[in-house]
């Protein structure tokens, strides 16, 4: 699955960090949790140079499976413009039916290019975007 974010940019002027967060359920599932390296393992930054990522798979709801992968973007110079910024692959058992609408993407804390929160207009103008990918 690869996530992005889908923005005007001549609008929003650029992004220079954000918080993903990528909901999914069973019998989707990323082998360990928080940000173990088997999690890490499993992340591929798409954002380009200059850019870092901090991952996390996290229980959302205490019943001891996790159900939200959350990836924080960062970008050193430049921006992370509109289109992917990481693919993350899971495990699902063969024949499982998948599609985007089963990992609904939220935005958070989004910052301009000085390091700034974006007021609320401007980041209601940003979306998270997922797209399948094969594995």
């Amino acid at each position: 699955m690869t996530v992005g974010l889908d923005y005007p940019l001549q609008v929003v002027g650029g992004v220079s960090a954000i918080l993903l967060k990528t909901s999914y359920a069973p019998p989707m599932a990323i082998p360990g949790t928080g940000s173990e390296s088997s999690v890490r393992a499993r992340v591929t930054n798409l954002a380009g140079t200059g850019s870092s990522l901090s991952v996390s798979d996290k229980d959302t709801n205490a019943d001891t499976v996790d159900d939200q992968f959350q990836a924080t973007a960062r970008k050193t110079q430049g921006s992370l413009d509109p289109g992917p910024v990481f693919r993350v692959h899971f495990d699902c058992p063969a024949g499982t039916n998948v599609s985007p609408a089963g990992f609904p993407c939220t935005q958070e804390q989004a910052t301009d290019l000085s390091g700034l929160p974006f007021v609320p207009e401007l980041a209601s103008l940003i979306k998270c975007v997922v797209t399948l990918s094969p594995p």
